[in-house]
């Protein structure tokens, strides 16, 4: 069961996904469309899915503790946005 201060990590665990995400610019890759999902909770069933990665993790209650799971999602987001600078880098070429 979710407690205010456990979603309140929760939105602090967000907020620090989402300035890691903006920190390797990975908004260039979107549309700008404000509907665009980049991350969905499902409290009920416990998951987490993040949109641009296709990932999704079954531990809502780990990410709100910033154990693996929060650690899994960042390498998500960190292999992700190598693979898009690798594919950038060859486009150049």
């Amino acid at each position: 069961m979710l407690t205010a201060p456990g979603i309140k990590r929760l939105k602090l665990n967000d907020t620090l996904l989402s300035s890691f995400a903006f920190s390797f610019n990975l908004r260039r890759y979107s549309s700008g469309d404000r509907s665009e999902r980049v991350r969905t909770y499902n409290y009920k069933d416990g998951r987490v899915k993040d949109h641009r990665t296709n990932l999704q993790i079954n531990d809502l209650s780990g990410m709100m503790e910033g154990n693996e799971s929060l650690q899994e999602m960042i390498d998500a987001l960190v292999l992700e946005e190598k693979q898009n600078m690798m594919l950038a880098f060859q486009d150049k070429k």
